[in-house]
């Protein structure tokens, strides 16, 4: 096999098992957090502070949360093992990975029997979960650039200028979303200023209390980190056309080589 460096990117399913006399759930997300804290208390780590909120082991490997916008408190756990020269580094480093999971996951569920959840805690592989969660292993190799010279430069200005205007277009659609918001938020604010003096005076009215109360859900649907059907369809179009104008950035940025999948 031809010289190159190259690694895996393992996601790992969270696993709730609550008892049914559990009185705290944990979303997966907070699972996360005490997780990279309880890891932190046995490894040194190296924070990170982007969004991802993960941590970079001493081995070069990494752990962080991976998470869609529809599903922000969702969500599995990734590791990252660190770029390998060969493939029995590869496998050590992703076995690792389980192990340290495994290693973890008593102490995790001791931190939430604190806080009043009862029950068990796994770490799993597959392929999909019932929260719509995709996960699995990615592959990971540095490559060369078969695009050089002035065919890159044509070919990255390209991308670049295309994905760039249908990133103004999901702007432009995303337009009448917050300015639908933004009404009906100044409707529940006008509701409220009107209901508050009938209420001083005794008068109760079911028609502004309804009214309210229906604005009210739509608001928590419309801005819920739960996964919902409004969630699911705003979030995967903004994470589509975000994803391909980055991807367009990384095109335009590289130098000579790139990784692949």
């Amino acid at each position: 096999m031809k010289k190159r460096i190259f690694g895996l990117e393992t996601e790992y399913a969270i696993i709730i098992a609550p008892d049914v006399k559990s009185s705290f759930i944990p979303s997966r997300y907070e699972i996360f957090h005490v997780l990279k804290d309880v890891i932190a208390s046995h490894y040194s780590v190296l924070h990170s502070k982007e969004v991802k909120a993960g941590v970079f082991m001493q081995n070069g490997g990494r752990f962080h949360h991976e998470a869609c916008l529809n599903a922000l408190l969702e969500g599995v756990v990734e590791c990252s093992t660190p770029e390998c020269s060969n493939c029995r580094d590869v496998a050590v480093y992703g076995k690792a990975s389980d192990e340290i999971l495994e290693e973890m996951r008593h102490e995790l569920e001791e931190k939430f029997r604190e806080k009043g959840f009862k029950g068990s805690i796994f770490f799993g592989k597959n392929s999909r979960d019932s929260k719509g969660n995709f996960y699995g292993t990615h592959e990971n190799y540095l490559v060369d650039d078969p695009v050089t010279g002035s065919k890159r430069i044509f070919l990255f200005l390209t991308v670049f200028f295309f994905f760039s205007i249908f990133l103004i277009m999901i702007i432009i659609f995303n337009l009448p979303v917050l300015l639908f918001m933004l009404i009906i938020s100044l409707l529940f604010v006008l509701l409220c200023i009107i209901n508050l003096p009938l209420t001083s005076l005794g008068i109760r009215l079911k028609i502004i209390r309804k009214l309210g109360e229906s604005i009210l859900d739509i608001l928590k649907t419309m801005v819920s980190p739960m996964p919902s059907l409004f969630t699911r369809i705003f979030g995967e179009i903004f994470r589509f056309s975000t994803i391909l104008w980055a991807y367009s950035c990384g095109f335009f940025s590289q130098t000579d080589s790139f990784y692949g999948i």
